[in-house]
């Protein structure tokens, strides 16, 4: 039994199902805490449905305890990939570590602002410039720095497609629609780099 899968049977905010759940996340987990398992793989584990699963990760994911991505594989929608959040297993960084330090609440809130500093100093970004950010959006945003915590990911792969040459006065982003799961796949994997002509398209 791995680190994951005895950390999710002692979790102590989740019992029965939800622990269940976990627990089958963790199976599938390697060392980071990452897996993919189809909805239809968790349910048969579990001998639940597929609305019941949802439900049994929405709950997960709001206890701080699971987050996840969408995937595309060509045209259609691939399977999640989760990232499992153990509590108590974060380490505050040494001086100079490159990752990014979310280790306590005022490290957090101190990297948050950072990044809204960062952000603010994209090339045409005065029109949706952050003066304070929404609390689903900072928790968005918390989300997505916990899952991606090397900080040269967010300087080369988020902030220098931003400032790419598809970003433009006509259609600058905004930091909602950047960290919605569709689109923060498309800037950090590329996607307005390899289609210098494809404007981005704003849901939020």
């Amino acid at each position: 039994m791995d680190k994951h899968t005895r950390w999710a049977l002692r979790c102590e905010k989740v019992v029965g199902m939800e622990m269940l759940t976990l627990a089958i996340l963790a199976d599938y987990a390697d060392k980071s805490g990452r897996c993919y398992p189809g909805m239809s793989t968790i349910g048969r584990r579990i001998g639940k449905g597929r609305r019941q699963v949802i439900r049994y990760l929405s709950a997960l994911k709001a206890k701080g305890l699971v987050t996840w991505e969408t995937r595309e594989k060509g045209t259609k929608k691939d399977t999640n990939l989760y990232q499992i959040i153990m509590e108590g297993t974060a380490k505050a960084p040494r001086s100079g570590d490159a990752k990014i330090a979310l280790s306590s609440d005022d490290e957090m809130e101190k990297t948050v602002k950072g990044f809204i500093a960062e952000w603010n100093q994209l090339p045409y970004i005065q029109r949706y410039e952050v003066q304070s950010l929404d609390p689903y959006i900072k928790a968005d945003l918390i989300r997505r720095l916990r899952q991606y915590p090397d900080r040269d990911f967010w300087r080369t792969k988020f902030f220098a497609a931003l400032k790419g040459p598809h970003f433009s006065k006509t259609y600058p982003a905004t930091l909602p629609w950047a960290l919605d799961p569709k689109n923060f796949n498309k800037i950090t994997r590329g996607y307005y780099a390899t289609n210098p002509h494809r404007q981005p398209q704003y849901t939020r």
